[in-house]
């Protein structure tokens, strides 16, 4: 056996949860009722403090616990769960990731993110159209919400936010993934594990019709404004481009994902 044919052989092990990610030698594992608590912390801290929609709306941290908390109650279902965290060698959790069947697309209209939702999804089943979705039917998962503690971005583990639960996702018979970046940062993780663009809003486009029959553009300068505050602190090689930041959907067949990962 030539030496990429061994190389290969060795990078295709089959992971199943807890694993050890080689360079950082955090753990990514599932969540559990025991962890869930600190786990949707940190994910609530790195929204309120860096998600587009959530900063612009001005939503706290106290909010998105409570919002994540009943999400993770009432559309886990039991045991084992796909959500997961990652934890330092020392135990602490660094980042954790909502993700659980999609069993129906969104559809309300109450409020600005509602609408953005649901119009984002009618995009989405547009596009894949209605003969895929049923075929579909039973084997879709949804990544809900990724975040991270700022000491760990750039330090490689982001991509497993999403790699952990699709390892989870894939012993539990699930064969697709469908998740929402909500700005560019997001959108490349999605890409490195072999996510793939479906549907985008545009921030600036998007009109919030209310209940009294008036529109407003809601969103408009969202993307600027986003844009500016992250490039204070990126160097400038590495400065983001406005217009780049924009509310999409992104889709990928969960065993070709981990086999290109080596993750399976």
């Amino acid at each position: 056996m030539d030496t990429g044919k061994k190389r290969h052989k060795k990078l295709a092990k089959v992971y199943s949860l807890p694993y050890t990610i080689p360079k950082t030698k955090c753990v990514v594992s599932a969540m559990t009722p025991s962890t869930a608590k600190a786990a949707i912390q940190v994910l609530a801290k790195s929204w309120a403090g860096g998600e587009p929609i959530s900063c612009w709306f001005k939503v706290t941290e106290s909010t998105l616990v409570a919002y994540f908390t009943e999400m993770q109650r009432t559309r886990a279902g039991p045991e084992p769960w796909m959500s997961i965290c990652i934890t330092d060698p020392k135990g602490v959790i660094l980042g954790s990731s909502l993700i659980m069947e999609l069993k129906s697309f969104p559809t309300s209209m109450e409020n600005e993110t509602d609408q953005l939702m649901t119009e984002l999804y009618a995009k989405y089943k547009e596009k894949v159209g209605k003969e895929a979705l049923e075929k579909r039917e039973g084997k879709m998962v949804e990544l809900c919400a990724m975040g991270l503690v700022d000491a760990a971005k750039g330090s490689g583990i982001a991509k497993h936010l999403l790699l952990g639960p699709l390892v989870t996702a894939a012993a539990q018979g699930y064969e697709w993934c469908v998740g929402q970046t909500t700005h560019d940062l997001s959108a490349s993780v999605c890409e490195k594990v072999g996510m793939k663009w479906v549907a985008s809003i545009k921030y600036d486009d998007f009109v919030y019709k209310a209940k009294d029959g008036t529109t407003k553009k809601v969103l408009e300068g969202i993307d600027a404004r986003f844009t500016a505050e992250l490039n204070k602190t990126r160097p400038k090689d590495k400065q983001l481009t406005t217009s780049a930041s924009q509310f999409s959907v992104y889709e990928g067949n969960i065993k070709e994902m981990l086999a290109a990962s080596h993750l399976y």
